[in-house]
């Protein structure tokens, strides 16, 4: 309440105020629509704010005025609560003296300051105007109005020009029998508040006035002046006659009201308007209709618009444009053009009402009724009637807190729509190509709903009654209604071996088509077990959790999220509920006919969560990829492009089990707005990064995949992505069938949810030792190798001839030199040839030995390469004859062949594993892929220690070699990935050979 409905500042404001020697000034907002008496001011005064606005139609009469030039002008705010402000009569001498003492820039900008004492002017803040149904709860605004409203009938010589005389005297009255005077200490709280309500009952006291003219009174009369008074109580026309009183010469102001409506007697789609022309229809028959002129039209209309949807929001009857009929004890029911009383303690969803009708009383949308303001008289319900017609109205604050420029807000009853739901062609999909499915269409003869409802579904929810506890939570006990088992004994009679039910294809059409109500019993036939009982109530509940994210049920403080973690932990606790779910969602957004703009597009986003998380039998996945392929292959189809995805999530989810990890906030936020990609930065060697597009159902093999057609690489099962974390010292491998987003979300949320990660894509197998290929692939190939040389990997240092030295590891550092410069200078590379050959060889060869193997193969290398993309190629190819080359090398802290002490390096390449010396890389031991039978990783909880069992050998002969180290995913896939290789390059070879 500090700012609302009161005046305030907007720049400098100022208003005329009487010389000194006439006494103290008025107290604030007595301003009035009537020029100053005669004669005019002088020249150095400046023209008072109240008597030029006053010549203004349509502006506020203590409006904001801007100071300027040569006096004071108005600037029209639209929506802005004006502030009254005095400035004493001073000449130009005396303004010159109260220049500024001080020049300061504050954050804000440059700005004056003066010294209190010398200060030119004051501003004085007075509530204007109360907003509908606005109470006042502070008590130093309590005290504020209480004293203004005092003030304003005590402390003056004159009558206030916004109260009656009438008003005056009856409130003089009161504040004298409560001994309540100007600076009164005494008066409580609740007596401040009780001055304040009959003062808000005052015709004109707090009400925004507007000046406007009338087709029959001329603007050239000074003493006549009209205005539109807007305020909490209504909104009234008044004339205003200034006479001078000969006796007193004194100036007499008497307001006539002209005509006073409520806010529930006004339809603005009655009033015509122009631009500066309003033309007010009469309030009955008898009634006269008014039409006046302003510039200020639409601030008038936008702040009565305001009030009506203010005192909506808080309307306590509403009337029902249209007959809302379900079968739910939760919510209401009612027909056409009836008045609903609105419940004031019950709290609801957004969207939604609550209320009580024919004894009765429940939940129902918002779209079925409109809202009455006032009592429901009939006057109020004709207008309510008329206002239907109009759903969503401008609404300008009543207080002015607009946006400044006198733009209007959007207010709507109904949930915020979501982006694309007026049609289902998203963004990010729009124009989306069809899935490349290797299946064929399935014909909808065969596999239409209708077919698997008429062999899997009850027969009929009319049938059915929901069983609820006294607490009103859902039960799984199935009920018929009685009629219904009346006609099912005597079905029996007639025919003995029938299951007593009779029904028509009509009635199975809409057991697939969209329902209002909440289902009476579950779609599919369970049996009466308690298993069955179970998953009967687990269903219902379900379907009503579906409703409430598709808008179509009141939420009761659910979430989206929650509601789409509840739905993923029933799929996954209850799979015979999965073919369950997804008949719930297909009912929903068949033939949807929900009155909620958003239903359909939910319906469908929550399909495209469902295909990506739950897998369906195998029997209705027919039916269902029928269903999704009606809509994803029809052009026509208004939500095409989400059954093209359905398809390709389902498809996925078939092949790869389903997303283990339920969407994330931000994840489901993003689909819920349409946004169904995200771009997923990977990092390659060299801190080298590529970003790609992933889906909610993208695999790591498809990210591998991705990655290797922009590689130009026939071979993606040579690749991999690791993830990376802060909190862990080795990078792990992810398997093929992992989802990418399953991945990001349990780090995000669970492992590390305040540690950042990186994905990183790199060479895992050499099996093909092919190193050529487009440019981009050379290079990152160069980065892979390049550490592993550089730190000695690839070398077995147990004994290196000479010769090798100086020809073979000299031109790789050449090699390493030409791609780090397209400047080719000997000395530079002989002053830092250290950083190009590797630290554990260096000792091997002199410094002068070094100089001069460099000085014999410098030149030649060099004129063998011309480009940075030819250096790292020769460094490649020359790399493949180095012993240890295309090997992983892991470290492994102990080992339990005892002819191994201590930790080792565990290489493993195309040729097999080996056990090699930490220091030297000599081999200790090593074992070809026929010799591994088996891989096994376990660990121990107690010493928090990894192992990785190899069983080596062959059928007959076999030993367990037991590895403590924290790489074994890698090490046992790396294995499985070099045998599963070789086998298939013997089936091939085999198939050619046949």
């Amino acid at each position: 309440h500090g700012t609302r409905g009161w005046g305030r500042g907007r720049g400098r404001q100022w208003r005329a105020a009487p010389p000194p020697s006439a006494g103290p000034p008025p107290p604030p907002g007595g301003t009035s629509a009537l020029p100053p008496p005669p004669p005019p001011p002088p020249a150095q005064a400046r023209t008072p704010a109240a008597s030029r606005g006053s010549s203004i139609p349509g502006t506020p009469i203590n409006g904001t005025a801007t100071r300027g030039g040569g006096g004071v002008r108005h600037r029209e705010q639209p929506g802005a609560t004006p502030v009254v402000a005095m400035l004493p009569k001073i000449d130009q001498e005396a303004f010159e003296a109260h220049r500024p003492l001080v020049q300061y820039d504050p954050v804000g900008g440059e700005a004056m300051m003066y010294e209190p004492s010398k200060l030119p002017f004051r501003i004085v803040l007075r509530k204007e105007v109360f907003a509908p149904n606005e109470q006042l709860d502070n008590p130093i605004v309590i005290d504020l109005v209480f004293r203004q409203i005092v003030a304003d009938v005590l402390d003056r010589k004159t009558r206030h020009p916004r109260i009656s005389e009438a008003e005056n005297a009856s409130m003089k009255q009161y504040l004298d029998a409560k001994g309540i005077f100007v600076g009164s200490k005494t008066t409580t709280s609740n007596e401040k508040l009780l001055i304040i309500e009959r003062a808000r009952n005052w015709a004109l006291y707090f009400t925004r006035m507007y000046a406007v003219r009338t087709d029959k009174e001329g603007s050239d009369n000074a003493n006549v002046r009209h205005t539109m008074n807007i305020g909490s109580n209504g909104v009234s026309m008044c004339k205003n006659v200034r006479t001078l009183v000969a006796q007193t010469g004194k100036w007499k102001k008497d307001a006539t009201p002209l005509f006073r409506l409520s806010y529930s007697e006004i339809n603005l789609v009655d009033w015509k308007h122009t631009q500066h022309q309003l033309t007010i229809p009469a309030p009955d028959k008898n009634g006269t209709a008014h039409m006046v002129y302003s510039r200020g039209i639409r601030n008038i209309l936008m702040a009565i618009e305001g009030y009506q949807m203010a005192l909506a929001r808080d309307a306590r009857y509403v009337l029902s444009i249209k007959a809302y009929r379900v079968r739910d004890a939760t919510l209401l029911s009612f027909p056409a053009n009836v008045v609903i009383a609105l419940s004031t303690t019950k709290a609801v969803d957004k969207g939604w009402l609550y209320g009580t009708y024919d004894n009765k009383t429940g939940a129902f949308p918002t779209e079925y009724v409109t809202r009455i303001l006032g009592e429901p008289t009939q006057a109020a319900i004709d207008n309510a009637r008329r206002q239907s017609t109009k759903r969503h109205l401008v609404v300008a604050d009543p207080a002015g807190n607009g946006d400044g420029d006198g733009h209007a807000k959007a207010v709507h009853d109904t949930v915020k729509p979501l982006a694309g739901t007026t049609a289902g062609k998203d963004v990010q999909a729009k124009g989306a190509a069809l899935p490349s499915l290797e299946d064929d269409v399935l014909p909808q003869s065969k596999f239409s709903m209708m077919i698997y409802a008429k062999e899997k579904f009850r027969a009929g929810q009319e049938t059915y009654e929901m069983q609820r506890t006294t607490s009103g939570s859902v039960r799984g006990t199935v009920a018929l209604r009685g009629s219904v088992m009346e006609k099912q004994k005597r079905n029996r009679k007639k025919n003995p071996h029938g299951n007593g039910i009779d029904w028509s294809w009509s009635e199975l059409a809409k057991l697939v088509k969209f329902s209002k109500s909440p289902i009476q019993a579950s779609l599919l036939r369970f049996d009466e077990s308690e298993t069955g009982k179970l998953l009967n109530k687990l269903a219902l509940e379900c379907f009503m959790d579906i409703m409430k994210f598709m808008g179509d049920y009141p939420a009761k403080n659910k979430t989206e999220l929650d509601i789409v973690h509840k739905l993923g932990a029933v799929a996954h606790r209850y799979p015979d509920l999965r073919d369950e779910l997804y008949c719930h969602v297909i009912k929903q957004t068949t033939n949807n006919r929900s009155e909620r703009v958003e239903s359909a597009a939910r319906g469908w986003r929550l399909l495209v969560i469902l295909t990506s998380f739950c897998v369906p039998s195998a029997y209705f996945e027919r039916f269902l990829r029928a269903y999704l392929q009606s809509t994803a292959f029809d052009n026509q189809r208004e939500f095409q492009d989400q059954g093209i995805l359905c398809l390709r999530n389902l498809k996925q989810t078939m092949r790869l089990g389903g997303r283990r990890m339920l969407p994330a906030p931000n994840e489901l936020n993003a689909i819920l707005s349409g946004k169904y990609t995200k771009i997923q930065k990977l990092y390659l060697p060299g801190e080298q990064t590529k970003s790609i597009k992933i889906s909610a159902v993208t695999s790591v093999g498809d990210v591998v995949r991705q990655l290797c057609a922009r590689l130009e690489v026939d071979a993606p099962g040579e690749f991999g992505v690791y993830i990376w974390t802060q909190k862990s010292e080795n990078a792990t491998l992810l398997q093929a069938k992992d989802y990418v987003l399953d991945t990001t979300t349990l780090l995000e949320q669970k492992l590390f949810p305040h540690t950042s990660y990186r994905l990183y894509f790199r060479k895992l197998l050499w099996f093909t030792d092919n190193v050529q290929g487009s440019a981009f692939y050379v290079g990152m190939m160069f980065d892979q190798v390049w550490p592993d040389f550089l730190h000695a990997r690839l070398l077995d240092l147990t004994n290196i001839p000479r010769e090798f030295l100086q020809v073979v590891l000299v031109k790789l550092a050449v090699f390493a030199y030409c791609t780090s410069t397209s400047v080719r200078d000997l000395g530079e590379f002989l002053a830092n040839y250290t950083q190009f050959v590797p630290a554990a060889v260096r000792d091997k060869l002199s410094d002068k030995e070094w100089e001069q193997a460099i000085t014999e193969q410098f030149a030649g290398a060099t004129q063998a390469v011309r480009t940075q993309l030819d250096a790292q190629n020769e460094f490649l190819q020359l790399c493949k004859t180095l012993p240890l080359f295309g090997s992983r090398f892991f470290h492994l802290e102990s080992i339990s062949d005892k002819r191994i002490s201590g930790p080792c390096t565990l290489c493993i390449n195309r040729k097999g594993i080996s056990f090699l010396d930490p220091n030297t890389n000599g081999k200790l031991l090593s074992y070809s892929f026929n010799e591994v039978v088996s891989t096994r990783r376990l660990g121990s909880r107690a010493s928090a220690k990894h192992f990785v069992d190899l069983k080596l050998g062959n059928l007959m002969v076999q030993r367990v070699t037991r590895c403590e180290t924290r790489q074994g995913m890698e090490i046992t896939s790396i294995i499985s990935s070099y045998v599963g290789a070789f086998v298939e390059q013997s089936h091939q070879k085999s198939a050619v050979v046949y």
